[in-house]
């Protein structure tokens, strides 16, 4: 392996406290939009859980949690890191992400791919790439979190795991709450709690003390099972894959 450029996890630190970063030309410009330090290293720890060796990120952006995620696999052979991003050429972030993977020495495990994850995603499962971990940071959408899943599900062994971030976003906690429904899915663990606004947590209060007949079909989801009860209510949520998924169509007939 070649020899890493900063000591582990550095350069990224160093970004993170200043809240700075230098383009290629070395000019210094603020962060606006990134993976915080506290979720950098919860992410590093979802991976020890699993011993992730194969992993994916859907959203490079500055590729900070990318070099918390490249360090972590330098550690072990044969390692390698997919991470998807169309954007990142563009001037929305003008290379920045691949840009810090180079000055970390830790370009070589990142296995980068220019293109929509709604592409990406089928031709990687297609070609049979399995994964240990994954994180998705981007689409901030229903639909466009619930295809990204569906591929990932496919892809991510048993025992693997999915990290979700932004699960604040309306689109992103409706996926959630429909997916940990299935019996191949569950909660596993959370970071920077988020509780529901005290509108919502009150609407959920009056709703369960309403007698239990007939509830079911007039009142909200989220006020039949609170975010909180069903493990929702954190800015970045984990879910484990606990088995192979089974094409059953009456799945749902349960709930």
């Amino acid at each position: 392996m070649k020899q890493r450029a900063l000591r582990m996890n550095e350069l990224a630190q160093q970004i993170l406290r200043s809240g700075k970063f230098r383009d290629s030309d070395g000019n210094e410009s603020p962060l606006h939009s990134y993976t915080n330090l506290e979720q950098c290293e919860f992410l590093v720890q979802q991976m020890r859980a699993v011993g992730a060796r194969t992993t994916l990120e859907v959203g490079l952006a500055y590729g900070l949690s990318a070099l918390f995620i490249c360090d972590e696999l330098s550690k072990t052979e044969g390692s390698k890191h997919y991470a998807i991003d169309p954007y990142q050429l563009t001037a929305s972030w003008n290379g920045q992400g691949l840009l810090h993977l180079d000055r970390a020495g830790l370009r070589e495990f990142c296995d980068f791919r220019d293109a929509p994850a709604q592409d990406v995603l089928p031709q990687l499962a297609s070609e049979g790439v399995k994964l240990d971990f994954a994180y998705i940071d981007a689409g901030k959408r229903l639909d466009e979190t619930l295809i990204y899943s569906y591929y990932l599900c496919q892809m991510i062994r048993v025992g693997g795991r999915i990290a979700y971030d932004d699960v604040c976003y309306p689109g992103i906690r409706k996926a959630l709450r429909y997916l940990v429904q299935q019996d191949h899915l569950r909660v596993v663990d959370s970071c920077a709690s988020n509780r529901a606004s005290l509108k919502r947590r009150l609407a959920a209060r009056v709703a369960s003390l309403l007698p239990l007949p007939g509830k079911r079909h007039w009142l909200a989801p989220e006020l039949q099972c609170s975010d909180e009860e069903m493990g929702l209510a954190a800015d970045c949520v984990v879910l484990e894959k606990t088995r192979e998924f089974e094409d059953d169509w009456k799945w749902h007939v349960a709930f």
